[in-house]
């Protein structure tokens, strides 16, 4: 009997052991952030009464341009800089999507290599809240925001390209204006930091795209007449730095 009553305390210590082993393996086994690094990057909507899926990276890079340029001279601010970051998803069928995220910095905010301004930390980018759509992207430069463009789509039996922004040409007339997407929305609802040291964003988004058809008015100017079509329940996970 006191043989038994011995063992019990070195019995339980042993229980409490292997049940504290356990539960420890079983967190490292459930860690949500490692989890997310093994996740591919994924852009989905539904649009057209479709929905797609683009979770093949094609590329990213950086981009400079001027700041509230001037329709006549083309110049823009002297002492300011556009800068975005862009990413290009594809799928099994060639179609592909970019989004870009657009800021205007002063040229003193940023650092230059010579080949391009940048910010010192890109992931201002991304913080989590709602953006704006930067609906004059390369025509005027005076928006922040995102931009998305959706390319080779069909529609009609006829392949389209749609963007979220007003056309480039400075110099044509256009049917839209700024409040084209007075509708739409976007929300960074994550930033992830990864144990690799890297960053997944998350965010939910629905958005007006459009595509253009030459048109001539009464008095021989070019008009970019916009035909619209709308994309909801958005989805991105993205890995952005």
């Amino acid at each position: 009997m006191k043989t038994k009553l011995l063992l019990l305390p070195y019995l339980s210590f042993f229980l409490l052991f292997i049940s504290c082993e356990e539960e420890i393996t079983e967190v490292q086994i459930k860690d949500p952030q490692a989890e997310l690094e093994n996740l591919k990057d994924s852009i989905s909507f539904q649009l057209d009464g479709g929905t797609y899926i683009f979770d093949s990276p094609w590329r990213n890079g950086s981009g400079n341009a001027q700041v509230n340029l001037n329709s006549i001279t083309d110049k823009g601010h002297p002492d300011s800089v556009l800068y975005w970051r862009e990413f290009t998803l594809g799928n099994a069928e060639y179609k592909n999507v970019t989004i870009r995220f657009v800021k205007k910095y002063g040229k003193n905010q940023l650092l230059n290599n010579g080949l391009l301004s940048r910010p010192a930390n890109a992931l201002e980018l991304y913080t989590k809240g709602v953006r704006p759509y930067a609906v004059d992207f390369q025509r005027f430069n005076t928006t922040d925001g995102i931009t998305i463009d959706v390319n080779s789509i069909i529609h009609n039996s006829e392949i389209i390209n749609l963007q979220t922004y007003l056309p480039e040409s400075r110099r044509w007339l256009t049917s839209i204006g700024y409040d084209c997407q007075n509708n739409s929305s976007f929300e960074v609802t994550n930033l992830h930091k990864l144990p690799n040291g890297g960053y997944m964003l998350e965010a939910k988004f629905a958005a007006n795209l459009f595509y253009f058809e030459h048109k001539i008015t009464t008095d021989n100017k070019v008009m970019m007449e916009a035909k619209q079509m709308s994309i909801g329940n958005g989805y991105i996970r993205l890995r952005v730095k």
